[in-house]
């Protein structure tokens, strides 16, 4: 690479045309997730897994955030008929900053797959256990904050 050569930079724009003046639009940084939708996600977790013979999940919490609200733990493993067996634990937290949506989605994505009956996701719930904090600033994601909580 030349040092001398000036470097090229790009901008992109972009114009709205609103039909009507008074319009009130309100444009998102990222595509949002809710803690709302945190929670319906769980319940839709909750309902297959009262149905299955097999139990991957449990839910617990860590305790309540500064605001008062619920701060969720998910665990996922296989159930092991030697009740003792060490198995390794990966932790995973996410929104730690509450802007960061692409990290629920995740979350979302990898929660699903380790409940899967993928044969990948069985050998990991085999050998490891699962800690899933999903959402560590619910208050900054319910007041709509990009980084802080109350």
């Amino acid at each position: 690479m030349n040092p001398h050569k000036p470097k090229s930079y790009y901008v992109m724009s972009f114009d709205f045309k609103f039909d009507y003046d008074m319009d009130e639009v309100y444009v998102a940084y990222t595509i949002p997730y809710s803690y709302t939708q945190m929670q319906s996600h769980f319940r839709q977790i909750r309902d297959v897994a009262e149905t299955s013979p097999f139990n991957f999940i449990r839910f617990s919490s860590i305790g309540k955030s500064n605001g008062g609200i619920d701060m969720p733990l998910v665990k996922i493993t296989n159930q092991d008929k030697k009740k003792n067996i060490y198995k390794p634990t990966v932790v995973i937290l996410g929104r730690q900053h509450s802007g960061e949506t692409h990290s629920s989605f995740i979350i979302h994505g990898l929660i699903n797959f380790l409940l899967s009956r993928d044969v990948l996701a069985h050998k990991l719930r085999e050998h490891l256990e699962f800690w899933i904090l999903p959402m560590v600033n619910p208050d900054g994601i319910i007041a709509g904050n990009y980084r802080c909580n109350t």
